[in-house]
């Protein structure tokens, strides 16, 4: 799948490729780890993100368990024009454990919502290429996040890859870490037929659909 990205950052792309790859065991519990690959692109600046996602669900409920996932981030400053010490790389993995899971519900009439209190407990480790070799710092963090979801109805839209019939969702958390709360909201577009999201609205940032194969 291939985005577009208007953010207050610069317009780019995003390029997104996911599979479903086996059945194994998170965190004590029965999942499905799904692989991502993205690469982003906003402006001259490009990074490359890995992650494994940890997934269950209830099909009677309709509704989807997010258990944790695993992130590795490959940053490439080479083209950026604040010059960058070092090689022009770096790399982030971050690894979160969500208890209890986070849910997304799709059993949800119209403007009716759902609040869940979940932590996240995030263990970062940063390396950085200089002259002299590689250096990691590790970081660990726990967050506490009041999530909120609520569905707005069924609309259409219209992206690069064409008109949809979709589901509207707009999602606010709440996060607390190291003493400090921020806020955001986002808005969200799910295809009804392909349950794949087309458009998003995060603050300023758009994201949209411009092509995309499944299955294929």
């Amino acid at each position: 799948m291939e985005y577009s990205i208007k953010s207050p950052a610069g317009n780019g792309t995003m390029q997104f490729e996911t599979e479903v790859t086996r059945k194994t065991k998170y965190n004590g519990k029965n999942v499905l780890e799904v692989e991502a690959n993205t690469v982003t692109t906003i402006g001259r600046m490009s990074s490359e993100t890995e992650q494994k996602t940890y997934v269950s669900a209830n099909l009677r409920r309709k509704i989807e368990y997010y258990h944790g996932s695993i992130i590795e981030t490959v940053l490439d400053t080479s083209s950026s024009p604040i010059p960058v010490p070092g090689s022009g790389s770096g790399s982030t993995t971050v690894n979160t454990t969500i208890s209890p899971p986070l849910q997304d519900r799709f059993k949800l009439a119209k403007n009716k919502g759902y609040n869940q209190r979940v932590t996240h407990d995030i263990e970062t480790v940063t390396t950085i290429s200089t002259p002299v070799g590689d250096v990691s710092t590790p970081f660990n963090t726990t967050l506490q996040q009041r999530h909120n979801k609520k569905f707005l109805g069924m609309g259409t839209v219209r992206v690069g890859a064409g008109t949809f019939r979709v589901c509207r969702y707009r999602t606010t958390d709440t996060d607390t870490t190291s003493g400090v709360t921020t806020k955001s909201t986002s808005l969200s577009w799910v295809s009804a037929k392909y349950g794949i999201e087309v458009k998003n609205k995060s603050g300023k940032t758009v994201t949209e659909l411009e092509s995309a194969t499944i299955n294929g």
